[in-house]
């Protein structure tokens, strides 16, 4: 009788163990109060069919007609219109899952949401996918399109705070029209090549070739942004 009750009482024990061992699962998100504060665009169509949420995030992510929803770090809902969007893919995580992002298409519009889920979260539009510094700590992104429909148009670089997702440079179109000075040929294809330390990251410029309708891989050129120059997009790879 002993055994038995010594047995029983390390079930239980080893029980508790593993209730405090489990991660809690993250509050859901909210779609309901993204719904009800939705606000409707008369001049975008409306999506024949909620947004797409893959599997492995809904949990953290839920998706209506009108809106997305995003459950942050302290249970609260980030909300996000999503009135004349055609697609959201490649939902990924970047740094574990403080870091949510995907690419989207709309209306004459596309671009590169990204979600700090930490703390009350902050939505940040990128343009395209970030790269991040090998410290995880500071993040660059470039997007140019000769539409100039994409939602950054420009090179921007942010840190990665304990406060959230903090900018630091941008540089792209004026107010006025005028291009970036950096930008040259405007049918150049813009890609961030490597972060060089913390400090520096080197981007790629491929121009267009009219002849072959295709961008001529063998022409790129090097530039980089440091911030020792106020993150300016410079000629030539970071030293």
């Amino acid at each position: 009788m002993r055994s038995v009750l010594a047995s029983l009482a390390m079930l239980a024990l080893a029980a508790c163990a593993g209730t405090v061992d489990r991660p809690s699962a993250p509050a859901p998100p909210d779609i309901a109060h993204c719904n009800a504060q939705h606000a409707v665009a008369d001049d975008y169509p409306m999506p024949a069919d909620p947004v797409a949420i893959p599997a492995g995030f809904r949990p953290f992510v839920a998706g209506s007609r009108l809106e997305l929803a995003v459950a942050t770090g302290s249970g609260q809902t980030l909300c996000l219109n999503t009135q004349g969007y055609y697609a959201v893919t490649a939902m990924e995580w970047l740094q574990g899952q403080r870091l949510l992002g995907w690419e989207w298409e709309a209306y004459e519009a596309f671009g590169y949401q990204l979600v700090d889920r930490h703390g009350a979260g902050q939505m940040v539009e990128t343009g395209a996918r970030p790269a991040m510094s090998p410290s995880g700590r500071r993040m660059a992104s470039v997007q140019i399109s000769e539409s100039q429909f994409g939602r950054l148009e420009g090179f921007a670089v942010w840190d990665l705070t304990d406060d959230g997702l903090i900018p630091q440079a941008r540089h792209g179109w004026s107010e006025s029209g005028e291009p970036p000075v950096f930008l040259g040929e405007i049918g150049a294809d813009w890609h961030i090549g490597q972060w060089s330390g913390e400090h520096c990251v080197d981007l790629t410029s491929t121009p267009w070739n009219a002849d072959t309708q295709d961008y001529d891989r063998t022409a790129a050129q090097p530039f980089h942004a440091a911030q020792a120059d106020g993150w300016r997009v410079t000629p030539g790879a970071c030293r």
